[in-house]
């Protein structure tokens, strides 16, 4: 598997991330999972408020 070159191309004006970051996130399962990494997820934090 070969990866595009990207040698020539303009790419001062275009950002670097390391992927969606969900902050609320809810109890997850393997479905769940799959369906945020489906979802383009990297990072899952459950920062919503529990008592």
């Amino acid at each position: 598997m070969s990866t595009p070159s990207m040698a020539g191309t303009d790419t001062k004006s275009l950002d670097i991330s390391a992927g969606f970051v969900n902050s609320i996130s809810y109890d997850l399962n393997s479905i769940n999972i799959e369906l945020k990494v489906l979802d383009g997820v990297t990072i899952d934090l459950d920062m919503y408020g529990r008592e």
